[in-house]
């Protein structure tokens, strides 16, 4: 099957409390996906059934491994990728590196965090869209910052989702 677009390539994402630089996610920059065969298991990152969401090297920016959107392959099934981290009430900022390869025909492409009380009922929720970004193949920078100030909050769902029109 011949490859014609990526419609996202991510890599080295970020969230972080906005006092503190260290990173949240568990395996942020993708480096413990040593093979291409579209399996998360043990990766920290989740992705929903029928999700399209892959990951292998031509995807990575400052890492061995970097996570993609196979536009090519379905475009009936959104790109969703998504990683639940334990927060106390704050502002955090949600960050990553993406890039949109040149024939990549988006329609939605959208960093999310949905904020959660313990039984997955979503508080709030707060996007920013990168559908701007140029299709250049170069790696661009974006990032969501938001609060939460709920009592109820247990964790943040850091969610990449996109869909596409069929090429």
């Amino acid at each position: 099957m011949k490859r014609t677009a990526a419609l996202l390539a991510l890599a080295a994402m970020f969230i972080a409390v906005e006092s503190r630089a260290a990173n949240l996610l568990t395996n942020g920059n993708f480096d413990s996906l040593t093979t291409s065969d579209g399996t998360w298991t043990g990766s920290g990152w989740v992705k929903p059934t029928g999700a399209n969401a892959g990951h292998t090297s031509w995807a990575a920016y400052n890492s061995p491994t970097g996570m993609y959107f196979p536009s090519w392959s379905d475009a009936n099934n959104p790109g969703t990728l998504y990683q639940d981290v334990t927060v106390t009430p704050g502002q955090y900022t949600f960050s990553v590196w993406g890039r949109r390869e040149i024939n990549s025909n988006p329609d939605n492409l959208l960093l999310m965090l949905l904020w959660c009380d313990a039984n997955t009922n979503v508080l709030q929720s707060n996007s920013v869209s990168m559908l701007a970004m140029p299709n250049d193949t170069t790696f661009h920078q974006y990032h969501l910052t938001a609060t939460c100030s709920s009592s109820s909050l247990s964790f943040v769902r850091a969610t990449i989702f996109g869909t596409w029109v069929s090429t």
